[in-house]
């Protein structure tokens, strides 16, 4: 986990934090991290649109890694 989510209290900020730390783990090559930090943020996420963005991510990530027809219906 990022270590500026880990020190956020406030949930939605946690998982906004949780996202962004996904988001730098993807582009930097580690999809299973990724993955894993972005389900730790939809647990949290309560705001549509960190939950857009949490699935835009995720949809993302699988069509990349091969699973488009899954990551077109997320």
């Amino acid at each position: 986990m990022g270590e500026s989510a880990r020190l956020t209290e406030a949930p939605e900020r946690r998982a906004e934090r949780l996202f962004f730390a996904a988001e730098n783990r993807w582009l930097a090559g580690s999809a299973e991290r990724a993955l894993e930090l972005l389900a730790a943020a939809k647990k949290l996420a309560k705001a549509p649109e960190h939950r857009v963005d949490i699935e835009n991510l995720s949809g993302h990530i699988a069509m990349r890694r091969g699973a488009v027809m899954r990551g077109y219906a997320i």
